[in-house]
């Protein structure tokens, strides 16, 4: 599962609290009523005809909805959402993304998503390969959607970061440029002077994952941009990867996502 979509009606408070405590990363479109938002310890408001976006790594809590709260929450994976972010060059600038994660939609850009939600809508378990293809187009065309909305604020200078946001902000920054041929955690932890039991600590309390996770999530969002090439092959991948066979790339790959390297192939291919 790549992608959740759920919609909250309005006299469903204890619902709707329950629903947006669980999402790691998503959005969610408000159309009307309000919630309040916690988030690392600053209140927002989220009302009709606007977008809250998760921050990564942040804690949060949903202290008040009202009675008239109504909205469709979108829950996504993180290997979805770091690839879609690689796609853009955003992975370095989602955590301004913290300081103001509400915005007020215009009526063009609301629009539009109303106009891809009930296409979102039709996605099911039976569909052939051509439809599956297409749905997985309109995901990535509401993701963007979504991106678009807030890119205005990524001109914005970022304020100054605590030790471990700083932690957290160079291991992704090297993750993008070194995952390739770096795959363990005391590597990283020694580029920034600290035993990979402190690092992954860190890791794991800004982000709710080990370091671990987040190393094995850009590797297979690398190798899956490779595949979808394929004029590159399987052996090449592997080279590039810095794995020590193909037969040992592809075990990997299969457990870490449940499909082989061929089968990801297959299942991309229009």
């Amino acid at each position: 599962m790549n992608w959740l979509m759920t919609k909250i009606r309005k006299g469903n408070a204890d619902e709707a609290t329950s629903i947006l405590q669980k999402v790691d990363a998503g959005c969610v479109l408000c159309s009307s009523g309000s919630v309040s938002i916690k988030v690392n310890g600053k209140v927002f408001r989220l009302s009709g005809g606007q977008l809250f976006i998760y921050p990564p790594y942040a804690t949060m809590e949903f202290p008040v909805v009202s009675s008239d709260f109504e909205c469709v929450v979108f829950d996504v994976d993180h290997q979805f959402l770091l690839s879609t972010l690689k796609s853009v060059s955003w992975s370095d600038n989602m955590h301004l993304i913290s300081d103001n994660p509400i915005a007020s939609l215009s009526k063009h850009r609301l629009a539009r998503f109303r106009q891809l939600i009930p296409l979102l809508e039709s996605d099911r378990a039976e569909m052939n390969r051509t439809e599956a293809l297409a749905i997985e187009c309109l995901k990535q065309a509401f993701t963007y959607e979504v991106l678009a909305v807030f890119a205005g604020r990524m001109l914005v200078a970022a304020r100054p970061k605590a030790a471990k946001d700083s932690v957290v902000l160079e291991f992704q920054a090297m993750l993008k440029r070194e995952c390739f041929h770096h795959k363990d955690v005391a590597y990283y932890a020694s580029a920034q002077g600290l035993t990979p039991r402190y690092f992954t600590t860190i890791i794991r309390e800004m982000t709710g994952k080990p370091a671990s996770y987040w190393i094995n999530q850009a590797v297979i969002v690398e190798a899956q941009h490779l595949m979808l090439d394929n004029s590159i092959s399987l052996k090449e991948i592997t080279f590039r990867l810095n794995f020590s066979s193909q037969t040992f790339f592809s075990r990997w790959y299969r457990q870490s996502t449940g499909e082989t390297p061929s089968q990801f192939r297959k299942r991309n291919r229009i």
